[in-house]
């Protein structure tokens, strides 16, 4: 007789950060330690204080974290989920750009800029909608 499941774990509660900066300071003190963090936003219309997503993105960079899948809370609020980048993980065109801004802004920290020295090139802009060559009909097929 197989064994029963294991119950789920609950899901944790989204830390809100008002500012970026506050979500900096949240890195600083346990990105080291910490295997993930969920991360809460207020959507624009709450009119309550929150950072935005691309900021986040910008701090979880700094640190060598990135973003997850964005989850519904409820009709104010999501979640996203943010872990240590893998030295395996695929960086988007996006990402390495921010990056490449990050660093000449001078606000990279040495984890972040770790995971993107170890980013593979056959990894780097490899999503479908990032390559610059579209699809071409040979000319038989074009009439």
């Amino acid at each position: 007789m197989p064994k029963p499941a294991a119950p789920a774990s609950p899901p944790c509660a989204p830390t809100f950060f008002a500012t970026a900066a506050a979500f900096r300071q949240w890195l600083q003190t346990h990105a080291a330690q910490s295997a993930e963090l969920l991360v809460g936003f207020h959507k624009v219309g709450t009119g309550r204080p929150c950072m935005t997503w691309s900021e986040s993105v910008d701090e979880a960079l700094c640190f060598g974290w990135i973003d997850g899948v964005r989850r519904r809370i409820d009709e104010h609020t999501y979640s996203i989920r943010f872990t240590p980048r893998k030295p395996s993980s695929i960086w988007s065109a996006v990402n390495i750009a921010k990056m490449e801004q990050l660093q000449a802004a001078g606000r990279m920290m040495p984890a972040g800029l770790a995971a993107f020295s170890h980013r593979k090139a056959g990894k780097s802009a490899i999503y479908s909608h990032e390559q610059a060559a579209a699809a071409e009909l040979p000319a038989p097929q074009l009439r």
